[in-house]
């Protein structure tokens, strides 16, 4: 099951939950870091320049899977870098969906 944080789009696009295609302006916004929601932040903060490229890729419909996203970046090996992005997206939404509910007193399930 992926992680995702169904009230905001951009990271539901990072984790491929759902069909949402985010505006390109969003990302680009996001690219020059200001975007205003701090867990995608903390999601991107978290990819280096070349993960953030697929993510990117992914979420503007360059591909429609993280190996053709990884395809359209240039990747020497997209099969690889696109795998590795998914589950570091994942794993790094995941985080900030703890990080959250922490902050909410809540207790993890």
């Amino acid at each position: 099951m992926d992680v995702c944080f169904r009230s905001t789009p951009t990271l539901v696009a990072a984790c491929r939950c759902t069909s949402w295609s985010p505006p390109t302006s969003t990302f680009s916004i996001a690219r020059r870091g200001a975007y205003e929601d701090a867990r995608l932040n903390g999601v991107l903060r978290g990819l280096k320049p070349v993960e953030r490229q697929v993510l990117f890729a992914l979420a503007e419909g360059e591909g429609t899977t993280w190996t053709e996203a990884a395809v359209a970046t240039g990747a020497a090996d997209p099969e690889e870098l696109g795998e590795r992005v998914r589950r570091k997206a994942k794993r790094l939404a995941a985080e900030q969906k703890r990080r959250a509910a922490l902050r909410r007193g809540e207790e993890l399930r």
